[in-house]
């Protein structure tokens, strides 16, 4: 009872709160199609100060905010949030997000291509994350003679080699792993490729360390290690300043159909070898969790307003259209 006492003691004069209006319809302006923005953890939304210390700050130039919360507790702030420049906001371009499952890499093909012409136009961004069947996929980096099956071979385990545009090498794609997209405008989300790379790396390593994978980059930005084995791979493409293509993860695949490539490693002196996050944390990895915390640092690490997150191909417009009007062509 003597601690429910001092705490009630500490809580503010709550009569003396009046509304910014002008802040509120201020936000108001902006894009609704928006979800709202959060900044130093606060909702960007009416905000409240006490009447006192809008005096005192008008009066002094001294701001009297930190009173209009508690100063104990685990929720409280000494200080109130700092509102961003409305301009900033609004210039700011929206992240879209396609969790799609299981989906054919000739599908994800044509819709980039498709989002590609649409963002153009928009200038806003999207990010797809799913999973492929198995499939192998050849950067500029790559070449046949790092597939030591012959074509016979390939075909029994119904495998057909594609070459793509893309930066890197030799991709193995299968059930297990992660593959991400982002697709938006290079002048937008970087300065240069290089950079683009260098954040595009740091983002899915700081998700790696939440899991407990210590990985590491590499000079290249072509893909990141885990005692010299690969647990990710990088490579992307531009077009017209658009950038697309992006990374694949390695989460827990089976690791056999690997052995298939004799890849240089990073360091050229011997083939590389692959190694996935389960392996490495011995323990299984929540998908649900990892996709969101991909979404979570890409908005963070290329200053991405949230936007609409679609889980089926519909979101597309109609992706199973875009597929054979692309595939067939």
């Amino acid at each position: 009872m003597r601690e429910s006492s001092e705490v009630n003691q500490n809580l503010p004069d709550f009569s003396f709160f009046i509304e910014m209006s002008q802040i509120a319809s201020q936000l108001k302006s902006l894009d609704t199609k928006k979800t709202p923005v959060i900044e130093n953890g606060w909702p960007l939304g009416p905000v409240l100060i006490r009447a006192d210390a809008v005096k005192s700050n008008t009066g002094t130039g001294q701001s009297d905010q930190a009173g209009c919360r508690p100063k104990k507790g685990p929720h409280c702030r000494t200080t109130m949030p700092t509102l961003p420049d409305l301009q900033t906001l609004k210039s700011r371009p929206m992240l879209t997000t396609y969790l799609l499952g299981m989906v054919e890499v000739e599908s994800i093909l044509a819709a980039q291509r498709r989002l590609i012409f649409e963002l153009e136009e928009t200038g806003e961004v999207a990010l797809i994350l799913c999973e492929h069947e198995l499939a192998l996929t050849i950067g500029r980096s790559g070449s046949r003679a790092h597939i030591t099956p012959d074509d016979d071979e390939l075909k029994i385990d119904g495998l057909k080699p594609k070459w793509v545009p893309r930066g890197g090498g030799c991709w193995l794609h299968q059930p297990g792993q992660v593959a991400g997209y982002l697709v938006g405008s290079l002048s937008v989300l970087a300065d240069s490729v290089e950079e683009f790379l260098e954040l595009l790396e740091s983002a899915i390593l700081r998700v790696m360390a939440d899991f407990d994978v210590p990985a590491t980059g590499e000079a290249n930005h072509a893909g990141l290690y885990v005692g010299g084995k690969r647990v990710a791979a990088l490579g992307v493409s531009v077009l017209r300043d658009m950038v697309h293509y992006g990374f694949l993860l390695n989460v827990g695949p089976y690791m056999r159909p690997f052995e298939q490539l004799d890849e240089p490693g990073p360091d050229d002196s011997r083939a590389l070898r692959q190694t996935s996050m389960e392996a490495v944390r011995v323990r299984p990895v929540s998908p649900a969790r990892l996709r969101s915390r991909l979404i979570e640092e890409f908005r963070e690490t290329f200053q991405l307003e949230p936007g609409p997150v679609f889980t089926e191909s519909s979101g597309f417009s109609p992706l199973p259209e875009v597929v054979n009007r692309h595939v067939n062509s």
